[in-house]
């Protein structure tokens, strides 16, 4: 049996010139992203992740969109898209995702708190590998597909005049077909959140944990890295920051027309 066990830690450092970036929420609502759930960091235009669905950390990188719909008592709907999404030199490994959370807020004006509760309402993903080497061995071509995905999180915000404390928690569970019924792969999701949020920054820190449990279905597989069950777990530690800079640009009067 193959077992996997890594301590993967993202350290990510936004400064923008903006209140918010994509990959974050807007500063005012105090509340965390969506992305690391799988372990990605992104900004604007540009989203990486390791995965670890072959038992392997294997880089991917490509572009995210992110769409965010403010609806009617307090729900936010959030669409996350990735696309173009490779690993480095080889287009034919490639990875698509759309995620759809829907998170309602609710609030506790007694306690000074706001809690935001959200849940995957639609997820689509696909993954395809080309021509790995898992322990030694060539494999063929991969295909992972999801077959069912549920994901959830609760954050607690606590509201004080010049700064919001929030903290909360994440799980869920994915379940991928592999290789067309060769096999089937599951990933069990649990992590906590943590971070402040005020006028001129934000910071958070979210840890996570996948655990991963392969359980092979056609003994007639061809392919022998896929013949041998196999379990793994994998940490995430990541850092989201952003703050904002005042920068004094002199004007001359004399060079002013009125």
């Amino acid at each position: 049996m193959r077992r996997l066990v890594v301590l993967l830690v993202f350290i990510l450092v936004l400064t923008p010139v903006l209140p918010a970036r994509v990959g974050l929420l807007p500063a005012a609502r105090a509340a965390s992203s969506h992305l690391p759930l799988a372990g990605g960091i992104a900004d604007q235009y540009d989203y990486q992740e390791y995965n670890f669905l072959t038992g392997l950390p294997l880089l991917l990188q490509g572009q995210i969109k992110v769409k965010i719909n403010a609806g009617r008592d307090n729900t936010t709907k959030t669409t996350v898209s990735l696309s173009k999404v490779t690993t480095l030199g080889d287009p034919k490994n490639t990875l698509s995702r759309n995620t759809t959370f829907l998170e309602i807020g609710t609030d506790r004006e007694d306690q000074g708190q706001t809690v935001h509760s959200s849940q995957a309402e639609k997820i689509s993903e696909s993954v395809k590998f080309n021509n790995l080497y898992v322990n030694g061995e060539k494999t063929g071509n991969l295909k992972f597909d999801l077959l069912d995905g549920q994901l959830s999180k609760s954050v607690v915000v606590d509201k004080h005049p010049v700064v919001n404390f929030f903290s909360g928690n994440f799980e869920g569970r994915k379940i991928y077909n592999v290789n067309n019924g060769a096999g089937r792969l599951t990933v069990d999701i649990s992590g906590t959140t943590v971070g402040y949020d005020h006028n001129w920054g934000r910071s958070e820190t979210q840890r996570l944990t996948h655990l991963y449990q392969y359980t092979p279905l056609n003994p007639k597989a061809t392919d022998p890295v896929w013949k041998q069950p196999w379990d793994g777990q994998v940490d995430f530690v990541i850092n989201l920051s952003t703050d904002r800079e005042l920068s004094y640009q002199p004007n001359d009067p004399a060079n002013i027309s009125f």
